[in-house]
């Protein structure tokens, strides 16, 4: 550092002409620094250039479990809602594709239990994070599985009856049913959940299991050509064979 305890007259006229040098070169340097900015500003990285509608098609494969109508898990692995926190441009445009959204499954990721209280308070995470993406694909169709209480996939901790209900309730609220277009839903032995029931207008295929086979026309309303019409591939398993005619006439 300069020593400002000794100042002679050469010292000051030294720092003086200095000074005026410094002057002079500060708007230079200033223009110089504009000039660079500008430069970088003006750059645009290769992906922002690639069309929105584009990126939207990257997303669709970058979610994990495939294309439609399999899909990601709630939380884990590559799920849309991880695109939501990359950069403003990629939450844009991810919230404006709604078929990142439409695909639902319960109770699957048993391996994250660890990070929850219990199983419930994961499936009730499970049902927050569907409210949202309901919300988020719109008015598309959607597909979405339901396991049973009895164990999560990849585990054997239950979780309880209210929950697999909350996630049927939630399926069957509103306009919810309209949408379903590939349904897995695998019942507890005495299911005292809401009365599945509407109408799937969108209905392709579905998925029914309870293997102890005590369903009934109280809770799983018959699927009719009426509030049914495109179903075309069922799966069944229900050893109550008079009912599961009755309640699939076509």
């Amino acid at each position: 550092m300069p020593d400002f305890t000794e100042s002679t007259p050469a010292s000051r006229a030294a720092d003086r002409a200095e000074l005026a040098v410094l002057i002079i070169e500060i708007p230079r340097l200033e223009a110089r620094q504009a000039s660079i900015q500008e430069r970088l500003a003006a750059y645009i990285y290769p992906i922002e250039t690639i069309p929105h509608e584009i990126m939207s098609e990257i997303f669709l494969w970058y979610i994990d479990g495939g294309t439609y109508p399999s899909g990601p898990q709630f939380l884990s692995g590559d799920r849309p809602e991880s695109l939501l926190l990359v950069c403003k441009t990629w939450r844009d445009i991810a919230l404006a594709t709604p078929r990142l959204w439409r695909t639902l499954k319960f109770g699957h990721g048993a391996t994250l239990q660890r990070r929850f209280a219990n199983p419930d308070t994961l499936l009730q995470t499970h049902v927050n994070i569907a409210r949202r993406r309901l919300e988020r694909s719109g008015a598309l169709p959607i597909a979405f599985s339901v396991l049973a209480p009895e164990k999560l996939r990849g585990g054997t901790v239950g979780f309880s009856r209210a929950s697999h209900a909350a996630i049927l309730a939630l399926m069957l609220e509103d306009t919810n049913p309209a949408r379903w277009e590939y349904a897995r839903i695998i019942l507890e032995r005495d299911y005292f959940g809401p009365r599945i029931e509407g109408t799937f207008h969108q209905l392709r295929v579905l998925d029914v299991v309870n293997k102890k086979g005590l369903i009934d026309s109280f809770r799983i309303a018959p699927f009719t050509s009426d509030n049914a019409p495109k179903l075309s591939t069922l799966f069944a398993w229900i050893p109550d064979l008079a009912w599961l005619t009755g309640a699939f006439p076509w």
